[in-house]
């Protein structure tokens, strides 16, 4: 699952996207009320133009990769992360 938005540096969107730490919860609520529970496993940024984090993952897990800007540098930020079993 690939999300992205807009980071405008406060509480909407991914505005809080740079607190997230590997080790971290992320909750997804879906529509029927059902929640899934992903372990962020890695952080970085790329550059714009940089599309690796959007390769097929091989290993058949569940991941769930958010994408948006980073203000402060014109790069990318990257967070995967795991479904917990």
């Amino acid at each position: 699952m690939l999300w992205h938005g807009h980071n405008y540096n406060d509480e909407r969107f991914f505005g809080k996207i740079e607190n997230l730490n590997i080790g971290d919860e992320i909750i997804i609520e879906n529509l029927k009320g059902e929640e899934f529970i992903y372990k962020v496993n890695e952080v970085y940024e790329s550059s714009p133009e940089d599309i690796s984090c959007l390769e097929y993952n091989e290993k058949l897990i569940k991941e769930l990769t958010l994408v948006t800007c980073n203000n402060s540098n014109g790069k990318r930020t990257i967070v995967k992360a795991a479904i917990k079993q």
